[in-house]
Parts: structure tokens; C-alpha cells; sequence
């Protein structure tokens, strides 16, 4: 796996929520909470600095980046299950 996996990371529930909401109200997007967890990786690569990018040798890479989120599951998610996720993302982001 070493040559396949540079990092992995955990996401909280609450910032799992926060993003499913963000994904809503920015684009339009449903997403299941653990769909949701792929946009935590992005943030965190943006905002990294140092041992990681330079690691990879991403440093001067990173302006000209696409990020892909593989976020799965909105169409499988109970419409009362999906609101639900979304208003407590919303009340989370308050």
C-alpha cells in the first residue's frame, strides 16, 4: 500500500455535517454525512505547508491543482434522513 496511500485522516460527525450543508447551499449537491467526509481531505491538503507538500513534491503543483471529492449516496438517503443531515450541518455552521 505504501506506493498507493500518501495519508489518511478522520473526520468528526459535526464536521461531516458541516460539509454536507456546504455542499447543499454551494452547489446543489446531496451527499450521505460519510460522502461528506472527502471535503475535510481537500481543506486539509490546501492548507498544508511544509512536510506533506514538500514530501510529494506537490509545492509548486498546487495552483494549478483539481480536487476530486468522490462523494456517494445522495439519491439513497430517505428525503426525512436528508433534511435532517442538512439542518443540523446548518445549525453547526450557525
Amino acid at each position: 500500500m505504501d506506493s498507493l496511500l500518501s495519508g489518511v485522516y478522520t473526520v468528526s460527525d459535526d464536521n461531516m455535517s458541516r460539509h454536507l450543508a456546504m455542499l447543499v447551499d454551494a452547489e446543489g449537491i446531496p451527499v450521505e454525512p460519510s460522502g461528506a467526509a472527502g471535503v475535510s481531505g481537500v481543506l486539509r491538503v490546501l492548507a498544508e505547508s511544509g512536510d506533506y507538500l514538500t514530501a510529494h513534491q506537490i509545492e509548486d503543483k498546487m495552483s494549478q491543482a483539481t480536487h476530486i471529492i468522490w462523494a456517494t449516496g445522495g439519491d439513497m438517503v430517505p428525503e426525512e434522513e436528508r433534511k435532517a443531515y442538512y439542518q443540523k450541518g446548518q445549525a453547526l455552521l450557525s
